[in-house]
């Protein structure tokens, strides 16, 4: 009966050390779930930040890149920039905006709006039509880059009187919003990714 009790107690030693590496281990599993759990908040933030970086960089560079866009893919010849980050807003279009302001023809939301646009180049047909565009540029496009563009086009046609076309232009344009873009009639560029 000695054994016994013997036997039963170095099992109920083993049960404790047992017992003690569970609690180790659930310790170290909430501790390492932690900083999973920060790490992931990290890296999207950072993605966020390369994200913005990428599509603050493509707009400042779209002006060198959309000549060649604009010629080969659309037909379109002579471009002028008309606003972007790195040119001022054409003075005629400035004064158009201003007087439609003032007339009450635009909201102050449409006003601002043709401020917040990405880039509007006014180009010509081969037939030597005049056409506007109006494009917004992201690195990746989404819903509301589709929504601007179609919305600045359409205050482009209204106050101008011009022929515009709404496009979106990014290193990344998911099926979803191609598709979307495809349906409203939204010139869609896809920029050569940068390494």
């Amino acid at each position: 009966m000695a054994k016994k009790v013997v036997k039963g107690a170095a099992a109920l030693k083993q049960d404790e050390k047992i017992e003690s590496l569970e609690k180790k281990i659930d310790d170290h599993y909430e501790d390492l779930s932690g900083k999973v759990d920060h790490l992931d908040t990290r890296v999207r933030k950072v993605e966020h930040r390369v994200d913005y970086l990428w599509g603050s960089d493509l707009e400042k560079s779209m002006p060198k890149r959309i000549g060649t866009y604009l010629n080969t893919k659309m037909g379109m010849r002579n471009h002028t920039f008309l606003y972007s980050s790195l040119h001022d807003m054409d003075r005629e279009l400035m004064q158009s905006l201003h007087r439609a302001s003032d007339d009450g023809l635009l909201t102050h939301e449409e006003y601002s709006r043709m401020f917040d646009t990405d880039l509007i180049v006014k180009a010509f047909t081969s037939d030597k039509k005049e056409v506007w565009i109006a494009l917004e540029i992201s690195s990746t496009i989404n819903d509301d880059d589709i929504e601007r563009a179609l919305k600045s086009a359409d205050i482009i046609r209204r106050i101008q009187g011009k022929q515009s076309i709404a496009a979106v232009a990014g290193y990344v344009v998911p099926d979803q919003q191609a598709d979307r873009a495809e349906k409203m009639n939204v010139e869609v560029i896809v920029v050569n990714e940068r390494v």
